[in-house]
């Protein structure tokens, strides 16, 4: 069950390729929190700002919480400056989370950018419930080197990780899809036997490109949207996205990525006419 908590800052840290790691004391969150999971958190800033920042889950660790961030904007650039110490309102935990694949799934993870905690998430509680880490294939991508993150981390949990950078300066060149699509047709009909189920996190071009993807390759897949979340609770109707609806006589209806989400089957979203302009990827 979520709530509003004070926790107090643990550690803030400016860690590779200007991403940040807040570790936030709060073990209500921590004991409830799965992954997938997102948290409210407010921060105070010098013009009054109002509203909380979404932020996924990284990590749990005892009656601790782990967070990675970019300072992207006007809020993440005024957390960086929290110190240790620090109380600070944080909602959580919120959203729903992935689902667990069969144990003989081929488990494949693609995140793009800061959409890489959620997935490490997964694939540590994946390997925590005795999953064979070897069956983990863990994609991130980013533009270039300088901006990809958590890859070293993700890859001492002993699963296999891939890096994707749109200027070839580390591993695949391309977009991260194009590195799963490398993987999924350099297998063999043998190794697809092992069933593949695909989790993906990311800006959303790469989500819709990552839609597309799986609905052409037949691979079961949720994801993890990313949206503006003015209140984190459902209310303000800010963060709403076209899923399909068979209940429904249009045979859609408007998800709330905060209530309904933010983990959402791939094949229920509608992204050509939910009336944003996703860029192409």
């Amino acid at each position: 069950m979520s709530g509003v908590y004070q926790a107090e800052i643990v550690s803030n840290n400016s860690i590779d390729n200007e991403a940040y790691l807040l570790t936030l004391k709060a073990p209500e969150i921590a004991r409830a929190s799965m992954p997938g999971n997102f948290v409210q958190l407010k921060i105070e800033m010098a013009d009054g700002g109002f509203w909380r920042r979404p932020f996924s889950v990284l990590d749990t660790d005892g009656g601790n919480i782990k967070i990675l961030y970019k300072p992207l904007g006007k809020g993440t650039l005024a957390l960086t400056k929290f110190p240790p110490g620090k109380i600070v309102s944080v909602i959580g935990a919120l959203g729903n989370s992935f689902s667990f694949p069969s144990r003989d799934s081929m488990i494949i993870l693609t995140g793009g950018g800061i959409g890489v905690p959620p997935l490490y998430n997964l694939a540590k509680h994946l390997i925590k419930s005795d999953y064979n880490p070897r069956n983990i294939h863990f994609f991130n991508g980013a533009a270039g080197h300088d901006s990809i993150v958590y890859l070293e981390e993700s890859a001492e949990l002993g699963i296999n990780v891939y890096a994707v950078t749109e200027d070839g300066s580390m591993g695949i060149k391309g977009y991260v899809t194009d590195g799963v699509k490398q993987f999924l047709n350099g297998m063999s009909k043998t190794s697809l036997s092992n069933e593949p189920v695909m989790y993906a996190c990311g800006p959303m071009p790469m989500l819709r490109a990552v839609g597309l993807m799986v609905s052409e390759y037949d691979v079961y897949c949720e994801m993890a949207l990313e949206a503006l979340m003015p209140c984190g609770f459902g209310i303000c109707m800010g963060c709403v996205v076209m899923a399909r609806d068979d209940k429904s006589v249009e045979g859609f209806s408007y998800k709330r990525v905060c209530r309904e989400g933010p983990v959402f089957r791939a094949d229920d979203i509608i992204w050509e006419t939910d009336g944003k302009k996703w860029l192409n990827y």
